[in-house]
This record gives structure tokens, sequence and C-alpha cells, in this order.
């Protein structure tokens, strides 16, 4: 069962002017439990409007959202969502504007205290969000606001986390984050969805982040879902990025490339960088190997008919590892 479901969902800001466009039109999604979604679009393409419907921050002006099993109605006000925002946990873009006490311990005492727990219950549940993010204990007596900019960001998601949320929803967490505060974020979302079983949603704008990790893709322009697909899915039609006005990452760039010249599908190629070094080590046996058995070939007899198609496939294969290395069709 969806953990989100959309049917027709139109959002429209609330000011004087009745000819303001919809912010969201006619969006239709099913998120599944247990998958990294990544939402992505250029300024101004609803997603983060999209995101703040997650919790009921915002709720639709036509159409309906049904999140985990709370329905929204266009013209039904909902109120008292306290029990669903414990089970949604938001962070939004600058989530160290969400830290505000004197320690980082109470700062991830104060939802679960908010929701109910005692506190001796939000004790430890801020230990345990603490540990999920990879922090030391020994931060729990420290300012947040002595912390790094890397340190900060999980603190923030730590304080969601300390709340026990089945769905974690990021809104551009990354930005303003250095390259290596912004892996090691990706990478513990990564482990939050793959090692807790957590349904995990984020914005952002940089697919070149979330490429390798994300389950699934939702591309946004002009308030309006464009895709929604896996990595593979994506990289069968890389103009849907272009349309939607994002940056097609380096590295589909490169097996885009790389499948072009050998006819090996890009769906196949390596995802991280190290794995591409193996890859192409791979190919550098394979070539050799290849090289070598036609060698020999050239010394039997012509008339042998296995010895000769084997070396025509040898000799193909051969050229396929060639252009790989030199970009040149022989």
């Amino acid at each position: 069962m969806a953990i989100i479901t959309t049917r027709n969902l139109h959002y429209q800001y609330r000011d004087d002017d009745k000819g303001r466009p919809y912010a969201l039109k006619d969006v239709n999604l099913e998120l599944e439990p247990g998958q990294f979604y990544a939402i992505l679009g250029s300024t101004g393409s609803g997603k983060s409007t999209l995101l703040q419907h997650f919790n009921g921050i915002y709720q639709p002006t036509e159409g309906q959202i049904q999140v985990l099993d709370i329905i929204f109605e266009a013209g039904q006000k909902k109120k008292g969502l306290k029990g669903l925002r414990s089970r949604v946990g938001l962070v939004f873009q600058f989530p160290e504007q969400q830290l505000f006490e004197e320690t980082v311990e109470k700062d991830l005492m104060f939802g679960p205290i908010q929701f109910g727990s005692s506190q001796e219950e939000a004790r430890e549940a801020a230990r345990t969000a603490l540990a999920e993010v990879g922090l030391p204990a020994e931060l729990l007596e420290r300012s947040p606001f002595e912390l790094s900019g890397g340190q900060i960001r999980k603190v923030a998601i730590a304080t969601v986390l300390a709340s026990k949320p089945e769905l974690l929803v990021l809104d551009e967490p990354t930005a303003t984050l250095d390259p290596v505060s912004r892996k090691e974020l990706i990478e513990l979302l990564q482990r939050l969805r793959r090692e807790e079983g957590r349904t995990v949603v984020m914005v952002t704008h940089r697919l070149d982040e979330v490429f390798c990790y994300a389950d699934q893709f939702v591309l946004m322009k002009e308030g309006t879902v464009t895709f929604v697909g896996s990595k593979e899915q994506l990289m069968d039609a890389p103009e849907r990025l272009a349309e939607a006005g994002i940056i097609e990452p380096a590295v589909m760039t490169l097996a885009l490339e790389a499948s072009r010249k050998t006819g090996i599908p890009a769906r196949e190629m390596p995802c991280h960088l190290e794995e591409w070094v193996d890859w192409l080590c791979e190919l550098d046996v394979l070539k050799g190997a290849v090289n070598e058995k036609a060698e020999q070939s050239l010394h039997t007899d012509r008339e042998e008919a296995p010895a000769a198609a084997g070396f025509k496939h040898q000799e193909s294969a051969a050229k396929a590892v060639q252009t790989v290395h030199t970009g040149e069709e022989g």
C-alpha cells in the first residue's frame, strides 16, 4: 500500500490575486514505503510546495492527498494534526533554524516530549537518534551552535528521527554544505532507508548528489510532475532532465557515451566513480585476453570454421573495448 497518494492535486497560494497561477497542477503520485525518493525541479517547479502537503502544512485547493491513513480533501480543512506530524518528520531547507535549545540533548528531547514521551523516554530517544546519524554521545551536552555545518544538519535530522517517524521528508538538506558533508548526509539517508526501512523523500535540484543513491526519481516543472521512475528508466529518457531544467550528472553522461560507443546498455554501466575504475580495469583484462586469443587464431588453419568464427567474434569484442579507451571506432 502506498504511503502517500495524490489524486488530481492542485494548490494555489491564498492572496487577493484570484488570477494567481496554481503552484501545483493536477499532481498524481503514489509513493511506496521503504523507498528513497528524490524530487527534482528548478526554482518555482512546486517541489517544496508539494513536500509541505505531506504533513498538512498546506492542504489541497483542489483534489486529494492521502498521507498514511489521513486523507486531505479540497475544501475540508483538517486540524489536530499532531499525530500525523509525529509520523511524518519534516526537515526544512535550513534545518539549523529548527534548533533553539541550550544543548543538543534538549533539542533532541523536545519532539518526543511534545508527542507524549516521558523525560526518561525522551532522553533515551535523543541518544538513539544521535547514534543513528553517526554522531558521538559527548555532543549531547554541547550547544548545537558550536558544531560544524555538517554536524548541525545531522543534529537537525536527529531531532526529527527522535520522534520515530514513519516518513522522513527533507527540503534541500544539503544546501550550503561542502562536498564532503553533502556526501555524508546523502549516505546517511540511504543507510536509514536500507538498514532501518525508513521511507525517505528528499527535494533537491542537484541530481548529481542523489543519482547513485535514490531508488525513485520525481521530476517537476511549473507545478506538474513530468516523470516518475527509477535510475534505469531515467537513463533511458535523458531528455526529460533538460525539459525539467535539471543538469545531467557527469556519471550519467559518461555512461550514455560509453554505451553509444560499445553497445553495452547504459543501465548496466557503473554509477559511482570508484566503480568505473574497477569496470575499466576489467575491460583491460578482457582486451588482453581477446588480443591474445586473436593472435593465437592467426596461426590456426583458416579452413577450420569454428576457429575462424571465434576470431571474428573476438576481433569485434576487441574493437568494442578499444572504443572505450581511445574514443575511436576502428
